[in-house]
């Protein structure tokens, strides 16, 4: 697959963004990339790939939402030339130097070259240069996990290594696991923890462990961590928490018709989520002091 060196200059309505679920959102580095092309404007153009449907970006999804936020009319752009069912590996190749492609994202790639491009394990090794274990240890990695856990992940609501412990749970009971996650705001370690509990239980017993999942955040695992880390697990939360509210907002002024009802249920959720993990950091430096 190879790149043109010649930067085209589009139309933002030119540029289809429908790989962008396979990458995840990070509002930190959402917030850093908007003030850096506020400030500087775009610097580096995005990668594109022609299809029957389109240009579709394949690498640059921060900088594009960037441009809409402001409300540019126009992008720079250069395009890699590549058969559409394969140029998704682009997304992989592109990042992995710099190392700004997680094991998650892979896997989601990795899985729509091989479910919805038609391509085998063994095609998508030697397009990648790696071996046939490394795909299907990736592809695996993201089918054990359920759609709901999926979409939070790649959403920013939890982080990679909290979506990947979910991974030894059956499908089916990671919904309500996930629940009990997001309420008591578990961190890595914690639900790590949850899920070794779980495992060694009969489901019937797991709504009980659950409802005291909170007990999984114990004081040894926070003693494992580093004072300034005390609270990171939680802060995170809070950005992440922050993201979904602001996602619900944008979503809703930019609609045309009327403000839905799933869309306030799912601010108003988020918003009493986030309360909620503000309360509880501040009792636990209110108990710490």
């Amino acid at each position: 697959m190879k790149m043109s060196d010649e930067i085209h200059e589009l139309s933002l309505s030119q540029v289809g963004d429908t790989y962008a679920s396979l990458r995840i959102i990070d509002a930190r580095a959402d917030a850093g990339m908007l003030q850096s092309i506020k400030t500087f404007g775009q610097m580096t153009p995005v990668v594109c790939l022609k299809t029957d449907g389109g240009n579709e970006l394949v690498d640059g999804f921060k900088r594009l939402r960037a441009l809409k936020l402001l409300k540019a009319e126009t992008l720079k752009c250069v395009f890699v030339v590549a058969q559409p069912s394969v140029g998704k590996a682009r997304i992989i190749q592109l990042n992995q130097a710099s190392r700004s492609i997680s094991d998650i994202e892979e896997a989601l790639v990795l899985r729509s070259l091989h479910r919805q491009e038609g391509l085998s394990q063994v095609e998508i090794s030697v397009l990648l240069g790696r071996g046939k274990s490394w795909v299907c240890r990736r592809i695996s990695l993201i089918e054990k996990l359920s759609d709901s856990v999926q979409e939070h992940i790649r959403l920013g609501l939890i982080s990679t290594s909290v979506g990947r412990a979910f991974s030894p749970l059956p499908r089916g009971n990671q919904k309500e696991v996930l629940d009990a996650v997001l309420k008591h705001h578990l961190g890595k370690r914690a639900v790590e923890k949850l899920v070794r509990q779980l495992m060694a239980r009969p489901t019937s017993q797991w709504s009980t462990i659950l409802y005291n999942a909170w007990s999984c955040d114990s004081p040894e695992t926070v003693a494992e961590q580093q004072p300034c880390d005390k609270f990171s697990g939680q802060l995170k939360s809070l950005l992440r928490l922050q993201k979904s509210v602001i996602l619900s907002a944008q979503e809703a002024l930019e609609s045309d018709h009327s403000v839905s009802g799933l869309l306030l249920e799912k601010a108003l959720t988020s918003t009493q989520s986030l309360e909620s993990l503000v309360s509880r950091i501040l009792h636990e430096k209110i108990l710490e002091v």
